[in-house]
Formats: C-alpha cells, sequence, structure tokens
C-alpha cells in the first residue's frame, strides 16, 4: 500500500510493508519515501510487487515533478529515469505519475510544456518492445494513418470509374470500324496527397448495337501524414465494360466492373519525447466493384449543343489486410477491415460540335455514397488496445468537369478531361488524356 502522510508541517509519500521494522518510529511498517528537494511527496500507485512507487513531488525550487522510487535508487524524477535508458524527454516537465504497470516498466500521468500539466503521457523502459515518452493525444491521432491508408485504397478502387471511365466507350464518338484500342493516364489531387494512372485497353463490337471493352493499368496513390509520416500505394487493375444502345432508342446502357490489387507501405511518425520515431508497415489490399449506368442521348438539342442527362449506381469492396509495424518505440498491431460502400450518380453532359474534327462537353453531376467508413483498431505492443473510426458513413458532393475530344486523324482521337468536385468523395481537382484509336 502506498499513500500520502500528513503531519503540521509536511507532506511525505509513504509505502506500508507488512510486519517490517524499520519504518517510522511512531508505526514502523511506515516508510518515508523521501522527496525531490522540496517539502511535499504524494504516492500514488505501486507495482505488483510493491519494490516501484510512482506519485509527485516537490522539487527544491518548488515545482511538482512525476517521481519513480525503488529501493536501489530513491526517489527520482520520471524524467531522470528515461534519461539513462536513452530518452530525453526535451522541453516537457513530467508533472505527476498517477499508475504504473505490474512489472514496473511503464508509468502514465500528466506533463506539459510547464508546470500545468495538460498532457497525458505513457512512459516506457522496455528492452522487448522499446523505451520511450509518448504524448498519448498526439500518438492516438496518428494511429488514424492506418485508416487514412485504408481511404486511399477506397480512392484508387473507385478512380478508374470516376476517372478513365467518367463516360462510355460508346459516348466517346461512334466506332467508325469494328474495333478501337486505347491508352489513358489520370492525376488527382485530394487531401494533401495524390493519385493517378496508366492504362491501356482495347474494345469491339458485338453487332451492330452492342460494344464490349477489356483494359489493365496500373495505378499508385501517396499521401504525406503528420510528423513526416508518409503512405504509398501501388498495383494493378483489370477493368471491363460492356456497352449497349437498344436499337431505335436513345438510350446507352452500360456496365463497368473492376478489380484490383495494390502493395501499401505505411510509414507513422510520432514524438518520443525531444525526437520523433518512425514505425514502419506493409500489407496488401484488394478491391472490386461495378456500376451500371444509363444515358439517354440526344434528350434535348440547343442550336449545335446536345444534352445528355444520365444516372449511375454502383457498389463496390475494399479489403485491407492486417500488419505488424516495425521500428520506433511504440510499434503497433493493425487489424485488417472490410469497406463496402455504395453510390448513385445524377449527371447531365451538353455535347457542343465545335468544328468537324473537335467536340467539347460539359457535365455537371450530383453524388452520393454511403457505406462503411474506414477505421483503425489493433494493440499498441505491449500498451493497449485501441479502435478509432469506422462505422457507416454517408456523403453527397457536386462535380463538374469539361472533356475535349479531337480528332487527329480519320482513325485516331485524342481526349482530354478536367474535373473539379466540392468536399466529399472524388478528387479535389482530377484530369485525364487519352488516345483511342479505330481499326
Amino acid at each position: 500500500m502506498v499513500g500520502e502522510s500528513h503531519n503540521s508541517q509536511v507532506v511525505r509519500a509513504f509505502r506500508w510493508v507488512e510486519g517490517s521494522t524499520g519504518g517510522a518510529v511512531s508505526n514502523p511498517q511506515m516508510h518515508d519515501l523521501g522527496t525531490l528537494g522540496g517539502d511535499e511527496s504524494r504516492a500514488y500507485a505501486l507495482s505488483s510487487d510493491g519494490s516501484v512507487v510512482v506519485g509527485e513531488a516537490f522539487d527544491a525550487d518548488g515545482i511538482n515533478e512525476a517521481f519513480r522510487w525503488t529501493e536501489g535508487t530513491g526517489m527520482i524524477r520520471v524524467s531522470d529515469w528515461l534519461a539513462a535508458n536513452g530518452v530525453d524527454t526535451g522541453g516537457m516537465r513530467l508533472v505527476t505519475a498517477r499508475d504504473i504497470s505490474d512489472d514496473g516498466n511503464v508509468v502514465v500521468g500528466q506533463m506539459g510544456p510547464t508546470t500545468y500539466a495538460d498532457r497525458a503521457f505513457i512512459a516506457r523502459v522496455d528492452v522487448e518492445h522499446g523505451s520511450g515518452l509518448m504524448d498519448v493525444a498526439e500518438y492516438t491521432h496518428t494511429l488514424l494513418a492506418n485508416a487514412r491508408m485504408s481511404h486511399m485504397g477506397v480512392d484508387l478502387t473507385w478512380l478508374p470509374m470516376n476517372g478513365a471511365h467518367h463516360r462510355p466507350i460508346m459516348a466517346q464518338g461512334r466506332l467508325a470500324d469494328d474495333a478501337c484500342l486505347w491508352s489513358v493516364s489520370d492525376l488527382a489531387q485530394r487531401n494533401n496527397g495524390g493519385m493517378g494512372l496508366t492504362e491501356a485497353g482495347a474494345c469491339g463490337a458485338l453487332g451492330d448495337y452492342v460494344v464490349a471493352g477489356l483494359g489493365v493499368g496500373a495505378s499508385t496513390a501517396w499521401q504525406d501524414l503528420v510528423l513526416g509520416g508518409s503512405a504509398r500505394l501501388g498495383g494493378a487493375y483489370v477493368v471491363g465494360e460492356v456497352d449497349w444502345q437498344p436499337d431505335g432508342t436513345p438510350l446507352l446502357l452500360s456496365l463497368t466492373g473492376m478489380l484490383g490489387g495494390w502493395e501499401a507501405n505505411v510509414s507513422r511518425a510520432y514524438s518520443n519525447g525531444a525526437a520523433t520515431d518512425t514505425s514502419t508497415g506493409s500489407t496488401g489490399i484488394g478491391a472490386g466493384m461495378v456500376r451500371a449506368r444509363i444515358d439517354w442521348q440526344d434528350a434535348a438539342l440547343l442550336g449545335n449543343v446536345s444534352i445528355n442527362p444520365w444516372a449511375s449506381v454502383s457498389v463496390g469492396r475494399t479489403d485491407i489486410g492486417g500488419y505488424t509495424e516495425q521500428g520506433g518505440a511504440f510499434p503497433a498491431q493493425f487489424n485488417g477491415q472490410q469497406i463496402v460502400q455504395g453510390e448513385v450518380r445524377l449527371g447531365v453532359t451538353a455535347v457542343a460540335e465545335l468544328t468537324p474534327e473537335t467536340t467539347l462537353s460539359g457535365t455537371v453531376e450530383v453524388a452520393h455514397r454511403s457505406g462503411t467508413a474506414p477505421a483503425a483498431s489493433g494493440q499498441v505492443a505491449g500498451l493497449f488496445d485501441f479502435g478509432l473510426g469506422g462505422g457507416s458513413f454517408g456523403a453527397t458532393w457536386a462535380r463538374a468537369g469539361l472533356d475535349l475530344d479531337h480528332q487527329l486523324t480519320a482513325k485516331v482521337r485524342f481526349s482530354g478531361s478536367l474535373h473539379a468536385a466540392t468536399q466529399g468523395q472524388d478528387a479535389t481537382v482530377s484530369g485525364s488524356l487519352g488516345l483511342k484509336a479505330v481499326f
């Protein structure tokens, strides 16, 4: 048992030792633990065998300091205990120690840049797991790097649909012959990061009113994280599309599907006292999605401008594998997760023929997506379990875009697009360049 004792002049931290005869004269089982040079000390917790005690005490300047006591060291500052084990606390003063692990190697309490303790800390000296000083609030925020990486996986899942394939094949100019080849590159920016893809594919006519296409692509995403951390994803995907324009109708029906896989590498940075530590991990991400879309072509004509309303429904699933970080004072183990989301888009595209070789299209659309929100859950090695984010979400936003199509030759067409979106699930700004050849 530990606590504090009072007399008319001083307050002292004590440790009760059953059967002892070496304590205070009036109570030989009560042992005064001393001070850090000041007048007062208070003990709050002890290890399971009673050999390590923590609390707070005044130093010679009357400043409160967290202490750690053993019979071998006596009462010392927790900051000195850390320094002796290679951890620099920097400008933070450890003000009070409120609890301790069973083995005495982990101390928790409050700290601050001055005597005011406004930050929770965990101090650890451990050969197996690493030694360090954790700012709990800051560290917990960095765990969301896993959720950010998961969100990037979702973004790459949806990127081909709303980037390279934001228009059906048959809406990109009529096939002059029976088959085509295409290549396209996308670049997008979102949340202080970016993503891009490069894709090549081929299409062919299946009768008079049906076109099918198949493409393969490589895509990547990158994101800067707090304190110099980063997340990088890279991999490949396949995409397939079937378009059907029923004879005698203005409707264009399309079905598009994608399967992809990426390798994710995450470098998570966090403060370790005065230093910045980095824990790294990698995992695999697999995804698939499908979209059904209907376009009403030439619903209205305003001079040489064709008005084409459209609607689409999509569903996608992204699976993120679990992984265990390496390096740093406080590596974590992250659980895998499955993210399923659905999306509805309503839009209208106006197509103007600028010259016989060139058309300009403008699109305005509204999108709504809902489903599983990315999460971060797992365990900080040797310390605690965590669960952040997750649950369900719904978001609605708007996007506007321009598409320029130019016939370079009788067989080759160039396309370029630019899109901008309000706050939501699309890239803030994105653009693409592509070539399509018929033969």
